[in-house]
């Protein structure tokens, strides 16, 4: 926190007296009225009385304004105090909402992913149904050709016995011929 401050001068006896006002409220030694009356008290200056009762009238003023400025700061402590305690609940309640909005997030980010995962092991056990139809069909489409392989084998061989035995007959009824 950044501290803002002010310097201060107040004139006691002609002498200047500095004193810090910081945003932490600190408040400044108090003036002491008795000391500055003893050190009137010592003697008249050479300046003469007027002179003393326009240093009295200073401090006074001096006393009025530091008074006013401790009511004021201590006006400004409790406005601080009270805007610290909003500052707080404004943060207390802005972290639940931000809590809540992650944890909403986190059930919607998981259920995003379970439906994912759902929908990619379909799709995966589809694929594999596929590729496993595919592998079915290539395997009776082999089992068929070969099937057709055989049997066009065998039924060209017995065409071909067929046509030697037609001959044969054709052959011997021939020579029983002649």
């Amino acid at each position: 926190m950044e501290r803002v401050g002010a310097w201060f001068s107040s004139t006691s006896l002609g002498s200047a007296v500095p004193l810090r006002v910081d945003s932490h409220l600190r408040l400044p030694p108090p003036l002491h009225g008795d000391l500055c009356l003893s050190n009137l008290h010592l003697g008249w200056s050479w300046e003469g009385p007027f002179h003393n009762t326009r240093i009295l009238s200073t401090i006074r003023n001096s006393e009025e304004l530091r008074r006013g400025t401790i009511e004021q700061l201590e006006k400004a402590r409790i406005r601080l105090q009270k805007v610290e305690l909003e500052a707080d609940e404004y943060r207390m309640n802005g972290y639940s909402e931000i809590e809540r909005e992650k944890a909403n997030l986190i059930n919607a980010t998981s259920i995003s992913l379970e439906q994912l995962e759902k929908s990619k092991n379909e799709t995966l056990y589809f694929e594999k149904q596929r590729a496993m139809n595919q592998v079915r069909q290539r395997v009776f489409q082999q089992a068929v050709q070969g099937a057709l392989g055989t049997l066009n084998s065998c039924l060209n061989t017995e065409l071909h016995f067929r046509t030697i035995r037609a001959n044969i007959s054709i052959l011997g009824a021939m020579e029983w011929k002649s």
